[in-house]
């Protein structure tokens, strides 16, 4: 058995567009042990993934790209916290590299 453990995702509308791709996938362990301050367990890595890409309020390209297609979604979780996912086309593969919560002061440039 596998250590990885893979989660595939449905993405918003606008990211299909932007990906080419329906879903995206994400290995929510290696989310989880970058920001263990954050997240107590995969499934708070997923349910912050879903808010953010089912809907997100704001997308840009990401300021340090790795591929063509690489973007940070971010939405408002309240009012003090936003959500942050990055996404990119990877090996033909839209995946989630990137999932976390920042103040939402830290946002607004």
């Amino acid at each position: 058995m596998s250590d990885k453990e893979l989660e595939i995702f449905e993405l918003c509308e606008r990211l299909v567009d932007l990906l080419g791709d329906k879903e995206a996938v994400a290995d929510l362990q290696i989310l989880l042990d970058r920001h263990p301050e954050m997240f107590q367990n995969k499934e708070q890595v997923a349910n912050l993934i879903k808010k953010v890409i089912n809907d997100p309020e704001i997308i840009i390209n990401n300021p340090t790209p790795k591929s063509e297609k690489d973007y940070i979604a971010g939405k408002k979780l309240n009012e003090k916290k936003m959500g942050e996912v990055g996404i990119r086309k990877d090996e033909n593969i839209s995946k989630i590299f990137h999932a976390n919560e920042k103040n939402v002061k830290k946002w607004d440039n």
